[in-house]
């Protein structure tokens, strides 16, 4: 493919780079029914891995990312050995859970599409100098309010309840550029980010261009779920044999059922749906018994079966998360090297860098 043409700087700056997936490249076998995704990445330091924005009133706010404390525990390449990296957004373009979803969060909950915000992923990519390659690591949210939520829930506090989906939301709405129309329903109309561009490809002249990249089309905020949508959905999604949805009082709290108090609908109502009594007997089985187990309550901390849609969680196993592989060198480092080389042997010389902040990751 020949060197690119840019209508934008093509210098190492800490632009949001947008690279739509072609149908049919998401299978070896071009399948284009295959599901798709839209990649996002900027280039930051490990250790200030943050996606910046801003609202219509100026104001400054910042989505950390990181990756888990236990990463650095084994032996092996981590991201905080580079200077700088990348910090890579996956967003499914259906929009449906991501397999290496940053957050997994309740299938049901208080919007339609609950779910929504499992459709994206996030990860590190930096260059190791031992092994000379590049490589990627996932990160989770690994707060996800799991041990403050019977808290919160005793103290009806639905937005305590809702802060996970609330920032994950927030994220899509930054990589997006999403802008919703009135009523906003505490959701900001737009956010921001600088120097977001889009790399569109002319496949014919073998060519890459960088484009601005617009905020969509304005949308609704999310709706609100109706309560018998969400009834539906839960019986239809949970009810074993072992799972009682609750449409009359709980089980006595002698039987083999977790149980509440009759009337006690607090749990329930906070999410906006119908609360869910399982056997205990069964209890780890559906919820999944894969290691580390949470102390309290003897759930992994990694679920990885069918009611870990429930409840916040980590779609990620530990050995997942800390995993390195080997992935190609950024597209962005790509561009870069084609358009020095190009200048080099243009000018005959050995090809000045740019003068932005190569290895520093700061913006």
């Amino acid at each position: 493919m020949s060197s690119p043409m840019f209508e934008v700087d093509y210098g190492r700056q800490s632009h949001l780079d947008c690279f739509p997936m072609v149908p049919g490249k998401a299978s070896a076998s071009c399948d284009v029914s295959a599901r798709t995704f839209t990649t996002y990445r900027i280039r930051k330091n490990p250790n200030f891995a943050n996606l910046r924005h801003f609202n219509e009133q100026g104001i400054v706010r910042e989505i950390c990312f990181s990756t888990l404390h236990a990463v650095s525990r084994p032996p092996g390449p981590k991201p905080h050995d580079a200077s700088f990296g990348y910090l890579v957004f996956e967003v499914m373009d259906d929009h449906k859970p991501h397999d290496l979803a940053w957050l997994g969060v309740p299938s049901v909950g208080q919007y339609v599409n609950f779910d929504e915000i499992s459709c994206f992923s996030v990860r590190f990519e930096w260059f190791d100098e031992g092994q000379q390659t590049w490589l990627s690591m996932p990160m989770s949210r690994y707060n996800t309010g799991r041990a403050q939520m019977s808290e919160w829930v005793n103290e009806l506090d639905v937005e305590k309840v809702l802060t996970p989906w609330r920032v994950a939301m927030d994220t899509l709405q930054v990589l997006e550029g999403r802008v919703y129309t009135e009523p906003l329903e505490g959701s900001p109309k737009k956010v921001s980010v600088l120097h977001a561009r889009k790399l569109e490809t002319d496949y014919l002249a073998q060519k890459y261009r960088w484009v601005s990249r617009e905020s969509s089309a304005p949308r609704p905020v999310p709706a609100y779920a109706i309560w018998d949508d969400n009834f539906r959905l839960v019986k239809r999604l949970f009810e074993t044999n072992s799972t009682h949805i609750a449409t009359t009082g709980p089980y006595e709290m002698g039987s083999d059922l977790i149980s509440r108090e009759v009337g006690d609908r607090r749990a329930g109502s906070i999410v906006y749906r119908p609360c869910t009594f399982t056997a205990f007997s069964a209890q780890k089985e559906l919820w999944g018994t894969d290691p580390p187990v949470d102390a309290k309550t003897n759930l992994s901390m990694y679920p990885t079966g069918p009611h870990q849609f429930l409840a916040y969680q980590n779609s990620m196993t530990l050995a997942q998360l800390c995993e390195a592989t080997r992935v190609p060198v950024p597209l962005p480092e790509h561009l870069v090297e084609e358009a020095e080389a190009e200048e080099a042997e243009e000018g005959g010389g050995d090809g000045a860098q740019d003068d932005g902040d190569v290895g520093s990751g700061q913006e």
